[in-house]
């Protein structure tokens, strides 16, 4: 998921965060427009042909960003 996420040319993988604070500075200073948050079993959970789902956080202040942003992640 990361590495298809990185390999878009919508996308640029810019940080990795262990808790969601971190997340909440990154949105809030600028520095970030969005973050995935994918689960420590993700990969374990495909593996085994289960469902895994992971979380896209999107900066809303600009609500047509965060739209375009929203289209190309459900992509």
């Amino acid at each position: 998921m990361i590495a298809q996420f990185s390999g878009s040319r919508y996308f640029s993988l810019r940080r990795h965060f262990d808790n969601y604070a971190d997340i909440v500075r990154a949105i809030d200073s600028g520095s970030a427009l969005a973050a995935m948050v994918v689960p420590r079993d993700y990969a374990q959970r495909i593996a085994a042909g289960r469902d895994a789902e992971v979380q896209f956080i999107v900066d809303g202040g600009d609500s047509n960003t965060a739209t375009i942003a929203l289209g190309y992640a459900e992509q």
